[in-house]
């Protein structure tokens, strides 16, 4: 089973694997980092896969909202 970070990830036609460690934090103890390995051929940026990310995170967001404001059944 893939976790959601990954599977956004994944969504993008030039990311070829995918992986989510725990890395050390000052402020918070711990928290994710994503690393993304390239398809052959492919310049990684951050602009694909972040707006993938974006995007995904602002989908879940409005889809909360619209069901908390919706007319108890």
């Amino acid at each position: 089973m893939t976790a959601p970070v990954e599977s956004i990830f994944f969504g993008h036609l030039a990311v070829e694997a995918v992986a989510r460690l725990a890395m050390p934090d000052p402020v918070f103890r711990v928290k994710g980092c994503t690393f993304a390995v390239p398809q052959d051929g492919q310049t990684p940026t951050l602009g694909g896969p972040n707006t993938l990310l974006r995007d995904a995170i602002t989908a879940r967001l409005e889809a909360e909202r619209a069901a908390a404001k919706a007319p108890a059944a």
